[in-house]
């Protein structure tokens, strides 16, 4: 992924930079030598309050369950707007980013406001209620279809085999739903 750095003034002695992610374009000071990192995290705070006051998650950096979810609910968060600049890699508990896991371990006092296009409460009622094997199940082959939009029965087979322990019937009606949020691109779907 690249990022893109551009200095467009100056802010009280410190350059006012903008940072471009995945088309979208977040502000900030640059901190510590660490770019966008500090607002990134303060976002990535107010997202985990936001899953806690919606009683979604409670988040525990101790707890490996706390912490997989979280990494699933930021991955399936994407389309719904909020897009924080993560690369995610495919793991054996699906997506997987080493920089969302520093984040967490390092969240600041503050948190910032969630961007304007985040689609808080769709994203909340697609996610309200899932067990962990579904968040895994869903932001693998969300993942999956990102990949390859265009065969989606592909995305069924590598997600058995991936998930072996999923039903088949299962995961096409959890790529179903994701396809009626137009999560991904539209196309037919053998049953």
């Amino acid at each position: 992924m690249t990022l893109w750095l551009l200095e467009v003034g100056r802010l009280a002695d410190s350059a006012l930079k903008l940072f471009l992610f995945s088309g979208t374009v977040y502000a900030g000071k640059r901190e510590s030598g660490r770019g966008i990192s500090l607002d990134r995290r303060r976002v990535l705070l107010s997202f985990i309050r936001l899953l806690e006051e919606r009683g979604i998650l409670r988040f525990d950096p101790d707890s490996l369950d706390s912490r997989l979810r979280l990494q699933k609910y930021v991955y399936l968060a994407r389309p719904f707007g909020l897009r924080l600049g993560y690369g995610f890699s495919l793991y054996i508990r699906g997506p997987y980013s080493p920089d969302l896991a520093r984040d967490y371990y390092d969240l600041p006092e503050g948190g910032d406001s969630l961007p304007a296009e985040f689609k808080a409460e769709e994203f909340i009622e697609f996610v309200r209620d899932r067990d962990e094997r579904w968040l895994e199940a869903a932001s693998t082959l969300l993942m999956l279809a990102e990949e390859s939009p265009d065969d989606l029965e592909w995305v069924i087979s590598r997600g058995r085999e991936l998930k072996p322990w999923a039903g088949e019937e299962w995961l096409r009606g959890i790529l179903e739903e994701i396809r009626r949020r137009n999560l991904i691109p539209v196309t037919p779907l053998r049953s």
